[in-house]
């Protein structure tokens, strides 16, 4: 279990994870959003020990055998978090429903209090890091020669790229939590855009790219910090995924939204890792050189938050073809709609839709 739970949760997340994990007398089950097998508990491997439990294993590949628990006496009993999560609890015999209750209670309390822990300790975290990287900004700035210029470049460089994946994982913990609330309002797109262009410029200069960003003066309905934070991410990842060419950021406006684009002439996606672009800890399988290879956070935040506003995101590519990311954000005159289905995906058109 601990295994499991070390790539995405700090020592004590995982240990209070395992350790109530480890009081249930029920073998548990854990699906994520997108029905993949996640976690399971000791338990679970030993009440149905021919039971082929594998990290990702599709929800629907396993159903036959856990109805066919039944037989043997043992009872499953299914769950849903309002994020889509399912958790399936299997116990012998039928009754009981109150330990079954409070067996998912006790779960449920153990994985909120991990995401509270990160989203908690934000300050905490951040603040020696964030010391820590002004203080190599202040050696570089002295631009010292040979050996060690290039020994406190690498230092810059290992620096930032910790504080990006740290403060990924902060946020996405933060929305795990509920912590994050928009706040919608009319703005206009010319400033964001404007911000959007000094910022990555450097960035793109630094890799050998071009970026483009083409001015409007749209206006839009949204939260200006939430949709920065999307559309940062998404330049970030362009920029990462490109080794020669560009990336472009540019807007238009159709019918009752305004389509956002962030277009690359990168690596591209097949159609296998397309469907799991938005998911967490879904990373590149290679990253080009002198690119971080990152924690696969950035996208999944992009998701999380599209989802927070109702804005519906879109990717189409195809590998060495480039990518193109979009996000359709209602215009300041349109008045709130019905929503979206959380996640729609269409594999068999190139266009992943979240």
């Amino acid at each position: 279990m601990r295994t499991m739970l070390a790539d995405a949760c700090p020592a004590e997340g995982a240990d209070l994870i395992a350790a109530a994990f480890d009081q249930i007398p029920d073998g548990i089950l854990i699906f994520d959003a997108w029905d993949r097998l996640v976690l399971w508990n000791r338990r679970m491997a030993a009440l149905a020990p021919r039971l082929d439990l594998e990290r990702g294993r599709r929800r629907e590949d396993l159903m036959a055998d856990i109805h066919a628990l039944g037989s043997r006496g043992l009872t499953a009993v299914w769950s849903a978090s309002a994020d889509g999560v399912k958790v399936c609890l299997i116990r012998g015999g039928v009754g009981k429903p109150e330990q079954l209750r409070l067996a998912k209670l006790s779960l449920d309390q153990a994985v909120q209090a991990q995401s509270r822990y990160l989203a908690a300790g934000n300050h905490d975290l951040r603040q020696p890091l964030q010391a820590l990287v002004m203080l190599v900004g202040i050696l570089a700035a002295r631009r010292p020669d040979g050996v060690d210029g290039q020994l406190i470049g690498r230092i810059q460089d290992a620096a930032s790229m910790l504080e990006s994946q740290l403060g990924n994982l902060l946020e996405i913990s933060k929305l795990e939590a509920g912590l994050v609330e928009p706040e919608v309002a009319a703005f206009s797109l010319a400033s964001l855009l404007d911000g959007l262009d000094l910022e990555f410029q450097e960035q793109a200069a630094a890799f050998g790219l071009r970026l483009r960003v083409v001015k409007s003066s749209l206006a839009v309905l949204s939260d200006p910090l939430l949709l920065q934070r999307i559309l940062r991410q998404l330049l970030a990842n362009g920029l990462q995924c490109t080794e020669r060419g560009g990336v472009l950021l540019g807007c238009r406006r159709h019918g009752r939204v305004v389509r956002i684009e962030v277009r690359d002439s990168g690596v591209g996606i097949g159609e296998a890792d397309r469907q799991w672009v938005f998911r967490e800890f879904h990373s590149r399988p290679r990253s080009l050189p002198g690119r971080s290879p990152g924690m696969g956070l950035g996208l999944a935040i992009v998701g999380r938050l599209a989802r927070l506003l109702d804005h519906q995101v879109s990717v189409s590519s195809s590998p060495g073809g480039g990518t193109v990311f979009a996000i359709a954000v209602p215009t300041a005159a349109t008045a709130a709609g019905r929503r979206r289905p959380a996640f729609e995906f269409s594999g068999d058109s190139g266009v992943s839709n979240l």
